[in-house]
Formats: structure tokens, sequence, C-alpha cells
């Protein structure tokens, strides 16, 4: 991938400022990574090692990672917890839908309806809860089929 030319130096300004007597910065791979693109600069310190940092730009901001165990435990925990939010705000938007409630209604019933039958040897059912899987069922199945037409 391409960097823009600006990006990359800001990206290795950002290097430069935090590593202040490091010499020969510069931008060595971008990729793109989560909701942004991750760049690892490499540079040299006065001892003539060579060394890696990665900057991670999203949106307008820049964080600087000065090693990968770093980088990874505070993203890991920054999009696990952003992960499961998204899969709360699934269920809360799932829950709108009535089809979905009326199948969950339904299921709930027939559950009720399969272990009084089961494990009580036969247990008459109750006549509303039979006539209540009824309707669901009917309004469920109702709903589907006049869909697809």
């Amino acid at each position: 991938m391409v960097a823009s030319t600006n990006k990359a130096e800001s990206v290795a300004r950002i290097v430069q400022d935090a590593n202040p007597a490091c010499t020969d910065v510069r931008v060595v791979d971008v990729k793109q990574f989560l909701d942004g693109e991750l760049y690892s600069v490499a540079f040299k310190e006065p001892d003539e090692k060579g060394y890696l940092n990665r900057v991670y730009v999203h949106g307008s901001k820049m964080d600087l990672y000065r090693n990968d165990e770093l980088l990874l435990s505070i993203l890991g925990a920054t999009y696990s917890r952003s992960m499961v939010m998204s899969i709360f705000s699934s269920i809360v938007s799932a829950c709108r839908d009535v089809q979905f409630i009326s199948g969950i209604i339904a299921l709930g019933i027939a559950a009720t309806i399969g272990y009084m039958t089961i494990w009580h040897n036969g247990m008459q059912i109750p006549d509303i809860l039979g006539n209540a899987l009824t309707i669901i069922l009917g309004f469920y199945f109702g709903r589907a089929s006049a869909r697809e037409t």
C-alpha cells in the first residue's frame, strides 16, 4: 500500500520526536489495520542498532507504539470492548423485529409443551397454552408467507 507523503512524514516525525537521538528514520511498511493504517518505522540509535516502532493512524489520531506487545495489548483491549458493544447492539436491533420476538415466544411455548409432555408422563397441556402456541405459530408463518408473495 502506498502511503501519502505528508502522512508518512508526520509518522516519521512522531517517531523522531519520541526518540530524539535516533537517525535514519524511515517508514518501511504500511498496512491496513483495524479501522486505520499501521506504519512500521525503522530508525537507528547512536549505538548503531536498528529499531522498529509502530504508529497506528486512525482518523486524525496517530498513536506511537514502541513494541508490538504494547500495541496488541492496548488495541486488543480497545477493540474487544467495541466488539462486545457491537454484538449487544445487534441483539437489541434484532429484538426490535416483531418476527424475531414472535419466534422466540413460539420457541419458549413449544419447549414448555415439550417439557410437560415428555417429563410429566403425558400431562394434560392446558388449553390456553396450546391455543397460544397455535396463534403464535400462525402469526409467525403467516407473516413469513406474506413476505414471499
